[in-house]
């Protein structure tokens, strides 16, 4: 047997259950033999098609299902009757879940923001250390111009002793003319 669904026109199905409904001596498993069809299928489509309730109960009857009126339900579980009553099913919660998720929730946020507090801290830490270092770097670029300058250049050191200062290069240059 296929286990995939026969899919039916509206047309066919009309017709089937018009053969169907038609007269007091069709037999509802022969119209189902007929088309290939079973008979419940054969009351489905007439429901489905709004068929007059006489109808649709004589052909429940034939077909020996019951007519879509004709079911009651008894049941004692009073929590049913009242989901009935309502329309809904009552919730009903797993506390014990509820409270573990939610606490494994909460402890995952806080030690997230966590690790990316101490990740700025660090990233900041290191900027300031990169700054730092390149303001030694700078002091000491200043400091060795000034050297070099002093070096390079005529000036007066201590003028009460008489002490001035010559470029080195001219320095070198005497010594060597001597």
């Amino acid at each position: 047997m296929d286990n995939h669904k026969k899919s039916y026109t509206l047309e066919f199905k009309a017709k089937v259950v018009l053969e169907t409904v038609s007269g007091d001596e069709v037999n509802p498993k022969e119209v189902a033999e007929k088309y290939d069809v079973t008979p419940q299928q054969i009351l489905l489509w007439a429901r489905e098609m709004n068929i007059s309730d006489e109808n649709l109960d004589r052909l429940a009857d034939k077909v020996g299902g019951p007519s879509p009126d004709s079911v009651e339900l008894e049941t004692t579980d009073k929590e049913f009757v009242r989901e009935l009553e309502f329309g809904a099913s009552y919730d009903k919660l797993n506390l014990k879940n509820l409270l573990y998720w939610g606490a494994f929730g909460t402890t995952f946020v806080v030690v997230i923001i966590l690790i990316l507090f101490q990740m700025f801290t660090y990233s900041d830490d290191s900027t300031g250390h990169k700054s730092a270092v390149n303001t030694q770097y700078r002091e000491l670029l200043e400091l060795r111009q000034h050297e070099q300058e002093t070096l390079t250049s005529f000036g007066v050191v201590d003028p009460e002793s008489g002490i001035y200062r010559i470029p080195v290069d001219s320095v070198i240059t005497r010594m060597a003319e001597d």
